[in-house]
């Protein structure tokens, strides 16, 4: 009975596990999209945010502060945000996916580079894990994901050199901005959480305090 048991609440918390996954895939998915297309309607009326990419900055964020346990659905559905915002607006079929496909590299490669040099949970009062953090996330991560965009980039007639430091620039500033002040908000909101927690804790106990007092009188 108890094996039984044990083996039910395995079995609930990797459904939980599982549908948690799921949201976390599907809110990065929406926040990739709306991000993506503003940042190319911007940059394509040539305005002052247009040197900045915010969406793959974002991605990395939710991604190294959620934690999910399968990172797969999460990545799947960037991909086809990503590919699905380029095809709206009007890029070629081609180039749709090889941006979506650089998209994803340099997010993945920002996410494993940035737990291998900082650890699980990245400390952003840390001045040495912020280091680390910027140049996986704001150096290696762009300038590889560059390499790949060059195949889509040069179809419009741009210089190799030209397209690849424009991808590297956009997207470096994007994580190098972005990216540790979405984990100082992330950190904030679950201070917060847990600091009401307490509180609540505190005042529960302090009113079950005064509750026995009374009874005892």
């Amino acid at each position: 009975m108890r094996q039984l048991t044990a083996q039910m609440v395995e079995i609930s918390g990797v459904r939980n596990s599982e549908v948690r996954n799921v949201w976390i895939a599907l809110i990065g998915a929406l926040v990739f999209s709306a991000f993506a297309a503003t940042s190319i309607v911007i940059s394509r009326i040539d305005g002052p945010i247009a040197a900045i990419w915010i969406p793959n900055a974002l991605a990395v964020a939710i991604l190294l502060r959620t934690q999910p346990t399968n990172e797969i659905p999460f990545y799947a559905a960037i991909f086809l945000s990503s590919a699905s915002v380029n095809l709206v607006m009007d890029f070629a079929t081609v180039q749709a996916v090889i941006f979506a496909c650089a998209n994803l590299v340099e997010i993945s490669i920002a996410v494993i580079l940035s737990r291998k040099l900082c650890g699980k949970h990245i400390d952003m009062e840390s001045m040495r894990d912020l280091g680390r953090l910027i140049l996986a996330a704001g150096i290696i991560a762009p300038a590889a994901a560059g390499v790949i965009a060059l195949a889509g980039l040069t179809q419009d007639g741009v210089q190799p050199l030209i397209g690849w430091l424009t991808w590297f620039i956009t997207g470096g500033l994007g994580m190098i901005l972005v990216v540790p002040l979405a984990l100082l908000f992330a950190d904030a909101i679950t201070l917060k959480d847990r600091y009401s927690g307490i509180e609540l804790g505190s005042n529960g106990g302090r009113a079950g305090r005064q509750a026995n007092r009374y009874r005892r009188r």
